[in-house]
């Protein structure tokens, strides 16, 4: 990889074009680096298996829906007390619980059936990517970014000329494009789910409009982006403690907080009296990315079709989502490069 870096700084071609592809040929090693390694295909073999459980979750949801209730029979007068007295507690339900039960019932089979047929199956390869994906994604890039700090690489490319910055831009670049590629294999596999399993189930198959494949689009867009921020991040607690731990620990621990701290959070703040003070203190979990990343899936996918959610959230609650969004690209990749820059002349 240096050696076809070197020329490169020697021809005397313009320094943007220097630049970019110096960028490009790292970034093609990179992933070269990638395909070859076997934390690759233990992430994706776990990724795919958290798909093939989700779906597996909504099918047993299914059967268990269509099963036949058998109730309890009541003793007669005519049973003896040995045999009422053997006999478990009787209950016996009215016929409007027996009804309101009976629409549960249809209720769970209409979502469930809703759900593994194209096109609201894509929302299971979605929510897979941005649940257990996250958390792989997290581990990937500590490992995967960590090594070179342990294996001595960004030494090497440094004593070759390279400047480190160029390697940090070539590997969230080549991030970027792997999160491309996997989300959108897991969510065709999601539309080929729905377009078998969901037939068979009793699923109708609906022809999407010209608006409704964009809002497809626009979904993969949002989880694609949701998930280098994820990275991004990732890459930041690596390159501050120049190791795998703390990648790992910054990043688990990110989501681990984020995941702990909203839920009684968000429960105070709806708790407290409304005033001006009260409704901007409710905007305190939007911060987090998580939720940051949800609004902008709303916005994206809510219409026409349901894929997130069923209401479309607010402009303003858009654009803080947004800003939330961008200050965490910036702060990320930003304070990644600069550390990296500093430490090209101490490293």
């Amino acid at each position: 990889m240096q050696s076809r870096l070197a020329p490169l700084l020697t021809e005397g071609y313009p320094s943007i074009r220097i630049r970019w592809h110096a960028i490009i040929t790292v970034m093609k090693a990179q992933l070269l680096l990638v395909r070859r390694r076997v934390l690759t295909l233990v992430v994706l073999a776990l990724l795919g298996g958290g798909f093939l459980l989700a779906t597996g979750f909504h099918l047993v949801l299914y059967v268990f829906a269509t099963l036949p209730v058998s109730a309890q029979a009541c003793p007669t007068a005519s049973t003896s007390a040995q045999q009422v007295s053997q006999a478990p507690p009787c209950v016996s339900e009215t016929p409007q619980q027996q009804a309101e039960q009976k629409l549960l019932r249809q209720e769970v089979l209409r979502e469930q059936k809703t759900t593994l047929t194209f096109p609201m199956s894509l929302s299971l390869g979605g929510d897979t990517l941005l649940s257990l994906g996250v958390l792989l994604l997290c581990i990937f890039v500590a490992i995967f970014v960590g090594s070179d700090y342990q294996a001595g690489t960004q030494h090497l490319v440094f004593l070759r000329g390279v400047p480190l910055t160029r390697l940090v831009c070539a590997q969230s670049v080549m991030l970027l494009l792997i999160l491309v590629i996997v989300s959108a294999a897991l969510l065709m596999a999601g539309a080929l789910l729905g377009c078998v399993i969901g037939p068979l189930l009793g699923g109708k198959l609906s022809p999407l409009s010209l608006q409704g494949w964009g809002e497809l689009a626009l979904y993969w867009l949002g989880i694609c982006v949701s998930l280098w921020l994820y990275a991004l991040l990732s890459v930041l607690f690596t390159t501050l403690g120049r190791s795998i731990g703390a990648g790992i620990a910054g990043s688990i621990g990110y989501l681990f907080i984020q995941g702990l701290l909203l839920p009684p959070l968000t429960s105070m703040l709806s708790a407290l009296p409304d005033s001006g003070f009260t409704a901007l203190l409710r905007h305190l979990p939007a911060l987090f990315l998580g939720p940051a990343c949800h609004t902008l899936l709303e916005a994206l996918a809510s219409r026409p079709l349901p894929l997130v959610a069923s209401a479309v959230p607010s402009s303003a609650s858009t654009a803080l989502a947004g800003a939330v969004l961008l200050c965490y690209g910036l702060i990320s990749g930003g304070v990644s490069l600069l550390l990296v820059h500093k430490r090209d002349v101490a490293l």
